[in-house]
């Protein structure tokens, strides 16, 4: 977002503002000129918003993880500089480059541990050790979750579906996360979201999240887990996260691309969990007091 302390206007993505390719851009308060009275939600500057653009538009085919499933391990490869699957046999531009070959089913399943991190970190999410996901894992299965809506941690996504997948646990998960890399590796558990502004990238994000909604308003207990990157505005985030909450309670899967987030469904049923620095504390109990904050180290 422009500027180191950006002040927020109250009036947020209103029909007709402006549009970057993250969706509604931000009102901003007191700027210098009216070109920059309006920001991209997901990203500090310009810049990175038009980098993140063309890394998309760049990287669509070079995404074929169900082609690479059909060959063998050892002729599978990931190019770390050039940030893309291939096969071995079929190209050898990424010889001189530093990369990764030899690829498993299990390290395809888990695009975590394998894609190098994007490189702005404003915009996209940090992981968590196998220690934090376990003790997270062992949370949700005492409080009784059958589905966790994952927004920006796909760490916390694979772990659940690793645990489907090797142990037969029931518990099943879908995505929300900005990183495009990732659908080519969970399919339709994954889609496409800016979690500041609720914005659904294409029909097809959207048709996915659908249908988790579907799947899960038939069992009694969905979650939602939020990891939001370090400098994005918590009190947008919050509104997004009391939407998709009203969503999953209200057990009402209208599309949700353009929906405008409720103001008073603090009362759904639904748990959220926030993974937040201590010092937001203050903080977050200003502006959503029926948090409680429990003090545990993520690593």
């Amino acid at each position: 977002m422009a500027g180191m302390n950006p002040q927020f206007s109250d009036s947020q993505f209103m029909p007709g503002c402006p549009r970057c390719p993250h969706g509604p851009m931000l009102a901003l308060l007191n700027t210098q000129s009216p070109s920059d009275r309006f920001a991209c939600s997901a990203f500090r500057n310009k810049a990175d918003c038009g980098k993140d653009a063309r890394l998309q538009n760049g990287s669509r085919l070079h995404w074929s993880v169900n082609e690479l499933l059909k060959a063998a391990p050892g002729d599978r490869g990931y190019c770390i500089e050039c940030d893309c699957l291939y096969r071995c046999s079929i190209t050898s531009r990424h010889v001189a480059h530093k990369t990764q070959i030899g690829l498993t089913d299990d390290l395809l399943r888990m695009p975590s541990f394998l894609l190098k991190p994007m490189a702005n970190s404003s915009g996209h999410a940090y992981f968590f050790s196998l220690e934090s996901l376990n003790h997270l894992y062992s949370i949700f299965c005492q409080v009784g979750a059958q589905f966790v809506l994952c927004i920006g941690s796909p760490r916390m996504h694979e772990f659940i579906q690793l645990q489907r997948t090797h142990r037969s646990q029931p518990m099943d998960s879908h995505l929300l996360d900005m990183d495009f890399r990732l659908k080519s590796f969970y399919g339709e558990k994954f889609s496409r979201y800016n979690m500041v502004n609720g914005f659904l990238f294409t029909p097809t994000d959207d048709s996915c999240f659908q249908s988790f909604c579907t799947r899960a308003k038939e069992l009694s207990k969905c979650v939602l887990f939020c990891d939001p990157p370090f400098a994005s505005p918590l009190c947008l985030i919050l509104k997004q996260m009391d939407s998709l909450r009203s969503l999953l309670s209200d057990r009402n899967c209208d599309k949700v691309m353009n929906k405008k987030p409720s103001a008073g469904s603090g009362r759904n049923l639904t748990p959220i969990f926030f993974v937040l620095p201590y010092f937001f504390e203050h903080k977050l109990q200003k502006m959503a007091p029926f948090f409680a904050l429990l003090d545990y180290k993520i690593l």
